[in-house]
C-alpha cells in the first residue's frame, strides 16, 4: 500500500486510502472511521504487507498512536514505511533508521 500523507494527518482519509491501494477500488465517503477500521482489519489479518506512508509533517504522536492501531492485525514481517524531511516526525513514530 502507498498513501501521500502532506500536512493533513487525517485517520479516517488515511485508513480510507490504505483501503482503495489495498483493494484497488473506490470507497465510500460516507462510511464512518469504525467502519473503515473494521474493513482494514478484515483484509489485513493474518496477511504480511509493506506499507509506505509518504510525506509525513505531523508530529503529533496521538494522531500516529490512533493510526498504529489499526496494523498491528498483519502477519509477522509486515513492514512500515514511512518518509519525511521532519527529524521530529521520525522521532515521534518512533522509526528505527531514520
Amino acid at each position: 500500500m502507498w498513501v501521500c500523507v502532506s500536512d493533513n494527518f487525517d485517520v479516517k482519509t488515511i485508513v480510507k486510502n490504505m483501503l482503495e491501494s489495498l483493494t484497488k477500488n473506490k470507497i465510500d465517503d460516507t462510511l464512518s472511521l469504525e467502519t473503515l477500521q473494521n474493513m482494514l482489519r478484515d483484509n489485513l489479518t493474518a496477511k504480511r504487507y509493506l506499507l509506505v506512508l509518504d510525506d509525513i509533517w505531523n508530529e503529533s504522536f496521538e494522531k500516529w498512536d490512533k493510526l498504529r492501531t489499526n496494523l498491528m492485525c498483519g502477519a509477522q514481517g509486515s513492514k512500515v514505511v514511512v518518509t519525511t524531511r521532519n527529524t521530529i516526525v521520525a522521532q515521534r513514530m518512533d522509526v528505527k533508521d531514520p
